[in-house]
């Protein structure tokens, strides 16, 4: 049998890396590559809930979908969510420039908010301002008030460019 050069060696390695840890993993540890993937944020939550952190470090745009289901009646309970951002994992604030998915005359620039209320059985979105902030980290907490329950989710999309 004839020896691997180390061409050989070196592609046969990539992808035995590529399949042991996925085609993102690999974009993530070697960089180089462009990806996207969708993160669970919260999942069916029916109380007051504050996600895990979400590393966004190496992100260029992140958009959050919230989704509220199984809402007996509109205006009967209400989720308002708000997004927490850190820089080191440990000390987080408010993020108060999320831009908002309403409409503009032209004349207007990007509406950016602190929270998103939903109290009705719809969905929304909300996107970071990431052309002018860095952050590492960011949570959503979803405060649930009102006298019926539902079911709510979130999702980051979270576009990575290296």
């Amino acid at each position: 049998m004839k020896p691997l050069s180390i061409k050989q060696f070196v592609v046969g390695l990539l992808v035995a890396i590529v399949t042991l840890l996925g085609g993102n993993e690999v974009a993530k540890q070697f960089g180089g590559a462009n990806f996207t993937e969708v993160k669970t944020v919260l999942n069916g939550v029916s109380a007051t809930t504050t996600s895990s952190a979400i590393d966004i470090e190496a992100a260029k745009r992140v958009t959050l979908a919230f989704n509220v289901a199984s809402l007996a009646e509109s205006g009967k309970a209400t989720s308002t969510f708000t997004v927490q951002v850190s820089v080191d994992g440990t000390n987080y604030v408010t993020y108060n420039k999320l831009v908002d998915n309403v409409t503009n005359s032209n004349s207007q620039t990007l509406t950016r908010v602190a929270s998103q209320v939903i109290d009705s059985n719809t969905s929304d979105y909300l996107s970071f301002d990431l052309q002018h902030d860095l952050f590492k980290y960011f949570k959503v907490t979803d405060t649930i008030t009102g006298t019926t329950t539902s079911v709510v989710t979130v999702k980051a999309l979270i576009d990575y460019e290296q």
